[in-house]
């Protein structure tokens, strides 16, 4: 099910379905860790961009470490030093990140003291921001001071979206970053978005691999970044959004498997709290992880746990796309040995160039 369809289907669903009332909540992650690195002491700002598809009532930020595909907790505290918000500049060049490195028209304005992160794996929260509401459609830049200690054991890490980092975290309000580096592995920890609605929408919850979480520019991308990373409101399920007007609520992390959705890594659906504002909806979107793990023979049983978890948030809606490819190239490769050299198997490496063969 394509965008485009996806979409359709969702504006038609409207016409049927009315969104639950009371508050409105939904959240855009700026990162979706599945590493965990060494403890080690750092002073970093990190940046990314927001855009939010409705006119937003107040937001925070939050920040988690915890690596998504793991059900050992690191232990390395995270101290945010400082929340800040300004307007991006953007870069005469889309080379290597070059449409957006970071810089903003001036001095940001900070709008949160900064917070701890626990390090028993629960999420730390900035302020509720209300006196910067954003505009709906409009980008804006969310930067963030934040060290650590060479103690416990580790910071998780991997997967973000595009992120932009420098040294020093008393440079989270500057107007440019000096020695910037711009990267999709940059940030600590699994950072969200979490905000509420001016005004009524539904929102879909959105549940995949990388493809879903999509934190690499694909060929062709949505906007020419090569070696950028994809900014969060770009990605599939964002898009999908703007264009059927709901909210998505994107809980994809690299390198899932339907087996961790559906039984073995619970906290994969801990990112969000599902039971204060359920989901209107819930779309499904296996990558091909699962096949290449071996989980082919038990792809009917996971769907149904991670349905019956679906449901189990009172979510009744709920959308399975097709099983994505990894690449658009075509991967089909050609035999050439000849008849009579009497070969007796042939294998391919998942993944990787001429990896399909084709009798």
């Amino acid at each position: 099910m394509d965008a485009v369809t996806l979409s359709q289907a969702l504006v038609d669903a409207k016409k049927k379905y009315v969104g639950k009332p009371g508050t409105r909540r939904s959240m855009i992650p700026l990162s979706a860790p599945n590493q965990t690195t060494a403890a080690t002491s750092s002073d970093f700002t990190f940046r990314s961009m927001v855009k939010f598809p409705r006119p937003v009532k107040r937001w925070r930020l939050g920040i988690v470490n915890r690596n998504l595909r793991s059900t050992t907790i690191p232990t390395s505290p995270i101290t945010v030093t400082g929340v800040y918000i300004g307007e991006p500049v953007y870069g005469a060049s889309v080379a290597s990140g070059g449409r957006w490195v970071g810089a903003c028209t001036g001095a940001l304005t900070q709008v949160d003291d900064g917070f701890t992160v626990p390090v028993n794996g629960n999420r730390g929260w900035s302020d509720w921001v209300t006196e910067e509401t954003f505009e709906a459609g409009v980008e804006r830049v969310i930067s963030w001071g934040s060290t650590t200690a060479a103690t416990g054991t580790g910071v998780a890490f991997g997967n973000s979206l595009q992120v932009i980092r420098a040294a020093g975290s008393a440079n989270a309000g500057n107007a440019t970053l000096s020695g910037a580096t711009t990267g999709v592995s940059l940030a600590f920890g699994d950072i969200v978005i979490e905000y509420e609605f001016a005004e009524p929408i539904q929102t879909g919850l959105f549940v995949g691999d990388s493809n879903t979480l999509h934190y690499n520019p694909s060929t062709p991308p949505l906007l020419p970044s090569a070696g950028a990373g994809t900014l969060p409101y770009e990605t599939w399920p964002c898009v999908a959004g703007d264009m059927g007007g709901f909210a998505a609520i994107n809980l994809g992390v690299g390198s899932t498997t339907m087996a961790e959705w559906g039984s073995t890594v619970p906290i994969l659906w801990d990112r969000v709290d599902l039971a204060s504002y359920v989901a209107d909806f819930a779309i499904v979107s296996p990558g091909p992880n699962s096949l290449a793990a071996g989980q082919s023979e038990a792809f009917l049983d996971n769907f149904r746990l991670i349905n019956a978890k679906l449901r189990a948030l009172g979510i009744t809606r709920i959308f399975w796309t097709d099983i994505t490819p990894r690449e658009y190239a075509n991967l089909h490769g050609t035999l050439t040995a000849a008849a009579s050299a009497g070969a007796t198997s042939i294998s391919s490496t998942y993944n990787a160039p001429n990896g399909t063969i084709l009798i």
